[in-house]
């Protein structure tokens, strides 16, 4: 449990580090106050009993005695009315220290979520072609809750509710030190045999949880992402089954948490039962006195009673820890691992010089785990303002090759040279230079001119940069044509637009910040032939002014091209124009017979 602990303090954010300085003072508070209270009850029950015993008290006594002049009756009246206010300010300070201490778990929360996901979208690209995307969802929105609203707030209650009992232990110990150090007994030793029974378990419970809540979210983005599939094919059932699986596995666990969550309060309030009529027994049998009887037995009962909710959640709060020991390690590795906040600077780079050529030079490459290399010795150069085609059969390398110019995967051997500069010695200045149009485009449920000009706020956006994006991307009829121009609303996904329209939106995107490389990767894979022609349209008005990269299945797209290269089991395997490559270079002229080009 304290290797829990002391990783989770460690992922505490470094400036909330002195807000845990004030969170343990409100610790202490709270212990005081608890304290105080419940020691005012003693002098009291004993004034209820016997007026005059109030003058005992030395310092309350002659307090109280100066206020009501001597009246015992008027004596008691204020020592009632002193013991309300006191209850009620200490409940007031106990929910704002509760305030604060939650308000310090949540801001952790926040922090670290947003420095894990971060560093998830800065860090090594193969990580996501090697990692499931639940993974990152899991860890982000359901690990990090653990770490902190489970860890570190448990942590917290643990440390306050335990100086709470101890303050209360302190307070009974001066009132009959026999009766308290038996009770302390019993109930340390019962709370100790629950843990050495059920501490694996939890453990093991937690790593169990949090794995079939990832296959929850797994089960259930598949089957959200293949609904046209599924209601096609009358697969409902096969998706609905397959949530149905893990869901049930953590409902399962929910189950457990809970029940966990309510047998240590069961089991403590049996105990705290039997004790304390055990010391009622001993009060009435050994001590003989009613008055000292009322007293004692009503101290202790109250204290007892406020003990009982603090056992529960100390319990509770150590089942939480051991059970939060999964997510919290898996958190820890993961920021431990991932690139630092500061090694992730470099956004506003200047651009890469580009004046001249791109070389790619000997380049080689194989993904972890694989045997087989990816690229082998791969030698172009594309001089500044013509456009470079990259074709081949599925599996050749294209896609792997575009990764590497983007600078998203480090080769093994060999490089990228911008005007002879290594690129990967200013990664982030080369990308500056980079304008990329996938296959497929992600649009959010915004404006037009947001899509464009993406993760840009208003005050940001370049008026004058969005509408050249637009002209250049052949996307200005589109827009004259909105309601709202750019400001119209293109829905989740995009589905307000047309296919061909969305991979114009791509592209202007690409355009906006002007880039001198455009890079498009199956950009027109999935369009029909007269909107592939449209957007070729778009690409070839870019022909002289931008240096244009293609990876294309479908030949029409690279026909224009200035230079094609043919990649071929990771290999170039011929190069050349599209009309000279299609004359002396067989796999090509096969790939031309077969798309009737």
């Amino acid at each position: 449990m304290m290797d829990v602990i002391r990783k989770t303090l460690i992922l505490t954010d470094r400036a909330n580090r002195k807000k845990a300085l004030l969170v343990a003072a409100s610790v202490l508070v709270a212990m005081l106050l608890e304290s105080f209270s419940v020691a005012m009850i003693f002098p009291f029950i004993q004034t209820v009993v016997d007026p005059d015993s109030v003058l005992k008290f030395p310092i309350l006594g002659e307090y109280i005695n100066s206020l009501s002049q001597g009246d015992s009756k008027t004596g008691l009246v204020f020592m009632t009315v002193a013991i309300a206010l006191l209850f009620v300010i200490k409940n007031v300070i106990i929910l704002l220290i509760h305030f604060m201490q939650v308000r310090f778990t949540t801001d952790n929360i926040q922090i670290i979520s947003k420095r894990l996901f971060s560093a998830y979208l800065r860090g090594p690209y193969a990580m996501f072609l090697e990692r499931n995307t639940t993974d990152f969802q899991q860890n982000v929105f359901t690990a990090c809750r653990s770490v902190f609203s489970g860890a570190l707030m448990s942590f917290i209650t643990l440390v306050t509710e335990v100086l709470v009992c101890v303050g209360l232990i302190i307070v009974m110990l001066f009132v009959n030190w026999q009766m308290t150090i038996a009770a302390g007994v019993i109930l340390g030793g019962s709370v100790t045999l629950f843990f050495k029974v059920f501490r694996r378990r939890l453990e093991v419970w937690g790593r169990q949880e949090l794995e079939a809540n990832k296959d929850t979210m797994r089960a259930l983005n598949e089957g959200l992402h293949s609904v046209k599939e599924a209601r096609i094919l009358a697969r409902e059932h096969f998706f609905v089954d397959s949530l149905d699986r893990p869901l049930g596995e953590l409902m399962k666990f929910v189950v457990i948490r809970h029940m966990m969550a309510q047998s240590p309060r069961l089991w403590i309030e049996t105990i705290v039962l039997l004790t304390g009529l055990g010391a009622i027994l001993y009060i009435a049998v050994v001590i003989g006195s009613v008055e000292t009887l009322i007293s004692i037995a009503s101290l202790f009962g109250i204290a007892i009673m406020r003990m009982i909710p603090s056992a529960n959640r100390i319990v509770g709060a150590i089942n939480v820890i051991t059970n939060a020991k999964f997510p919290v390690e898996t958190i820890f590795n993961e920021i431990q691992t991932l690139p630092k906040e500061e090694s992730l600077s470099g956004g506003t780079a200047a651009p890469m010089t580009f004046e001249n050529s791109i070389r790619i030079k000997n380049l080689g490459f194989a993904y972890q785990g694989s045997a087989a290399q990816t690229l082998t010795n791969i030698d172009v150069e594309i001089p500044k303002g013509t456009s470079l085609g990259i074709v081949g059969p599925s599996g050749a390398g294209k896609t792997t090759l575009v990764d590497i110019l983007l600078g998203l995967l480090t080769p093994d051997s060999g490089t990228i040279l911008v005007d002879g500069e290594d690129a990967f010695r200013g990664l982030r200045s080369w990308q500056r230079q980079l304008g990329y149009v996938p296959q497929t485009i992600y649009l959010t449920d915004d404006t037009l001119g947001h899509n464009i000009a993406l993760g840009l706020d208003d005050d940001e956006i370049d008026p004058v940069r969005l509408n050249n994006a637009i002209r250049m991307a052949q996307l200005h009829d589109v827009v004259e044509q909105l309601p709202l121009g750019v400001n119209t609303l293109v829905g989740e996904q995009g589905t307000r637009l047309s296919a061909g329209q969305r991979q114009r939106v791509g592209i202007a995107r690409a355009l906006y910040r002007d880039p001198a490389v455009l890079v498009l990767d199956e950009a027109t894979a999935t369009l029909d032939n007269e909107t592939e022609r449209e957007i070729n349209k778009a690409i070839e008005a870019l022909s002289g002014l931008k240096t244009i990269i293609i990876i294309a299945h479908r030949l029409s797209t690279v026909k224009g091209c200035d230079n094609l290269i043919i990649l071929d089991k990771g290999q170039v395997s011929g190069e050349g124009t599209f009309d000279s490559l299609r004359e002396t270079n067989k796999t090509f002229a096969k790939l031309v017979a077969l798309a009737e080009v």
